[in-house]
């Protein structure tokens, strides 16, 4: 099923929604790096960023959120995945998923902002508000939801439990279902004090966690730098078939190496899926455009530079023909780490999966509260407990398939709702633009 779904169609589509917003916005994820840069590595040091807010999120719990959200076990058992099927070649359409994605989240972001509304004084929305308010379509809105809340079964949850569960098992010997149960009472306990406790929970967990892994497969990338550039031409050769050129098998290569490619990227930065917009519309930022560039912000730091290390990580030590899923990447981190490596790689997806659970929670508990307005969110939390326990002990490609499958269904809505709506999109970044060149003009001397 996953294959149909991540077809042709479905790469053409994600790819001309992140064309037609990289076109129509004048390559702004370029143009305006330096903005981009200022506006969120730069206010990270600004003490307003990380106070706390009263209408929601704080511009930091919003960032850290939604990057718990993406920045789960795609980011290292899907990039394992992905060069296990796709060889070498599908880190580099994961860079051109990742490029082109940064302004699709932007155009969710932006979208966010416009139609998010004010409940119980907190600011609140999903993908599902701008097709039924912006495009007039409820019922495309109620598919999306209905999609997404599975999804959050699926990817948000039993693939990331799945992931942390073989990694206990090889590095600890803990069993899955001892794993599964442990986290179900965790993630419940967190669950029950709502998105003010899973912002301030993210804000503490997702730095640490991206820092103690980016530092440890650095570490591993240093150790084999002579191998680093065998590794580029590796992948630039397999991402266009060169090596498959003697056999005849050059299209082929491609295809595989492109559509495994995407979808792991999207899988890792979910832009286009309109998940994270029930996170960044909780954010106290008013400019639509502001929180767009912490879209673009998020989807770089999630596959240039984590996913990235991973692959990696994975290629120069060799560890990519050794088998898929953490399995690799536990090897790969062994090269540098010895027999410590696979605890280093477990603490690793145990944060990771666990930043992804709180965060999809939240993702799904929305989408929930979109179908059934007058609930409670009781039977959403319950029945989210209850797939960490089922994640923990399937198998490995069920949980796969599954995911890849809900992801593209999701998509299929959200990147028709956004192109529906880019004419929105272009005049707040029109009137941006503007602003932003008054605002230098003045500055001037």
């Amino acid at each position: 099923m996953s294959e149909a779904v991540w077809g042709a169609p479905m790469i053409a589509l994600l790819l001309l929604t992140g064309l037609v917003f990289t076109i129509g916005t004048g390559f702004f994820q370029i143009r305006y790096a330096g903005e981009i840069l200022k506006s969120t590595v730069g206010a990270l040091f600004h003490k307003s960023t990380h106070a706390k807010s009263k209408t929601g999120l704080s511009q930091f719990q919003t960032l850290a959120a939604s990057l718990g959200a993406t920045i789960g076990t795609g980011s290292v058992v899907g990039a394992a995945a992905a060069i296990a099927v796709g060889g070498a070649g599908a880190v580099f359409w994961m860079w051109v998923s990742a490029f082109f994605g940064m302004m699709t989240s932007f155009a969710e972001n932006v979208l966010a902002i416009r139609y998010r509304t004010k409940k119980n004084g907190v600011y609140s929305a999903s993908a599902a508000d701008y097709m039924a308010r912006g495009l007039k379509a409820p019922w495309l809105g109620a598919v999306f939801s209905c999609l997404c809340v599975m999804a959050s079964f699926g990817m948000g949850n039993m693939a990331q439990v799945n992931s942390i569960s073989a990694a206990c098992r090889e590095s600890f010997g803990i069993p899955t279902a001892v794993t599964g149960i442990v986290l179900c009472a965790a993630v419940f306990f967190i669950l029950r004090g709502g998105m003010k406790k899973l912002g301030a929970v993210a804000e503490k967990l997702v730095p640490f966690m991206a820092l103690f892994f980016t530092a440890g497969a650095v570490f591993i990338i240093l150790k084999n730098i002579s191998a680093l550039g065998g590794v580029f031409t590796e992948i630039f050769q397999s991402a266009f078939g060169i090596q498959s050129a003697a056999g005849g098998a050059v299209g082929i290569s491609i295809q595989t190496a492109m559509a495994t490619g995407f979808r792991r990227g999207v899988f890792s930065h979910e832009a286009g899926l309109g998940t994270t917009v029930a996170i960044h519309a909780a954010s106290e930022i008013q400019d639509p455009v502001r929180q767009g560039m912490w879209g673009i912000f998020e989807v770089f730091v999630d596959t240039m530079v984590i996913t990235t290390l991973t692959a990696l990580t994975v290629l120069v030590t060799g560890s990519s023909r050794a088998g898929e899923g953490s399995e690799t990447v536990v090897r790969a981190f062994s090269d540098g780490f010895g027999s410590a490596g696979g605890y280093f790689v477990s603490v690793s997806i145990l944060l990771f999966a666990l930043a992804t659970l709180l965060s999809w929670s939240m993702i799904g508990a929305k989408s929930w509260e979109s179908l059934f307005p007058h609930g409670n969110g009781k039977t959403y939390r319950l029945l989210f407990c209850l797939c960490v326990l089922f994640g923990s002990v399937m198998s490995l490609e069920a949980v796969w398939n599954l995911s890849d499958t809900l992801n593209g269904l999701m998509a299929i809505p959200n990147l028709t709702a956004l192109l529906l709506l880019s004419g929105e999109v272009f005049r707040e970044t029109k009137q941006f633009r503007k602003k932003l060149q008054q605002k230098r003009l003045r500055q001037k001397p």
